[in-house]
């Protein structure tokens, strides 16, 4: 069993990219709709995302070690 801290980042993680999937979708929605504006603040949301991730992936690493 992990101690809670692997746990919450590994989860946490987890919440991002599956949050990182759908900003794709959204940005793709928006596209396809005609929505330029929309789609340049989903492409903002998902570089925010994108920094979260290695984020997380920084802190784990640094746990693993």
């Amino acid at each position: 069993m992990f101690p809670n801290t692997y746990h919450d980042l590994l989860h946490q993680l987890s919440e991002v990219l599956d949050s990182l999937w759908r900003m794709r979708e959204y940005k793709e929605n928006a596209e396809k709709e005609g929505h330029p504006e929309i789609k340049e603040f989903w492409e903002k949301m998902e570089k925010m995302l994108q920094q979260e991730v290695e984020m997380l992936k920084e802190q784990l690493e640094k746990l693993i070690k």
